[in-house]
């Protein structure tokens, strides 16, 4: 492989993991990926890929969950629980819902770089976490 550049684009970054950019794309919306997005662009930097190419097993990426409640008329947030997938938290959400006899409502991925969901008139984030050993 030749020299990477100190900060690639997308497609630099693609061909040096060997992934379509599409994926680049959802690592950086995901934070498994650094980067730093300018405009319409991104640049990742080298150290980022060189991470990734050398396989920090040392690593694990959790879903915090977290929640703005209202007690007594006043906002409150809370820590809820960790699950080691995204799929987990959503589907404990659900069930919390379920079992509350409330509406569950998934708003996605925000800006921010985590997801957002409502029980009732609660509302609640999930965001990755990555833990080093």
């Amino acid at each position: 492989m030749t020299e990477l550049p100190d900060l690639m684009t997308i497609e630099e970054a693609a061909i040096a993991l060997r992934v379509s950019g599409k994926t680049i794309r959802r690592m950086l919306a995901d934070g498994r990926l650094r980067g730093v997005n300018l405009g319409r662009t991104w640049r990742i930097p080298r150290e980022t890929v060189l991470e990734l190419l050398g396989g920090r097993i040392n690593e694990t990426t959790v879903y915090v969950v977290s929640a703005c409640i209202t007690i007594q008329g006043q906002p409150v947030d809370m820590f809820c629980g960790v699950h080691a997938t995204l799929e987990g938290a959503r589907a404990a959400l659900e069930k919390d819902a379920k079992q509350r006899g409330q509406v569950f409502m998934w708003e996605g991925h925000g800006r921010l770089g985590f997801w957002r969901a409502r029980i009732g008139a609660d509302r609640y984030s999930v965001a990755p976490t990555t833990l080093h050993d």
